[in-house]
């Protein structure tokens, strides 16, 4: 008897996915520029590249944002809204920031002002 419970406490214990450790979100905000206007009707994508965080996606609005992270290291990219109403606005990002890029990261602390820069 004292087997089988043993036995049962070691497959529920451990058969679990190991997430990592994901930490309290802190705020943040920040701005996405294009050269100097203001990016809008987009999305910006925050991948993590460290353990123990989930990726992040935030409305772009005027150039703005403002949200909650997981704090730690993030690759970022550029992605168009899902239901597809302003293309024009993704598609005036160029192709290298519409994936994320381990030479293009941030990262996300408590009260960060974040600034991302287009070229």
């Amino acid at each position: 008897m004292w087997a089988r419970m043993l036995a049962l406490v070691l497959v529920v214990g451990g058969c679990g996915v190991n997430t990592g450790k994901t930490f309290e979100p802190v705020e943040i905000s920040g701005t996405v520029t294009q050269g100097d206007n203001p990016v809008s009707d987009v999305i910006l994508i925050f991948q993590p590249t460290g353990a123990g965080t989930l990726p992040v996606v935030i409305p772009i609005k005027d150039g703005k944002f403002q949200t909650t992270a997981s704090p730690g290291r993030y690759a970022w990219f550029i992605d168009e809204t899902k239901d597809g109403k302003n293309l024009k606005a993704f598609e005036a990002i160029p192709a290298e920031y519409r994936a994320a890029d381990l030479d293009r990261q941030i990262d996300v602390t408590a009260n960060a002002e974040l600034e991302f820069v287009i070229e």
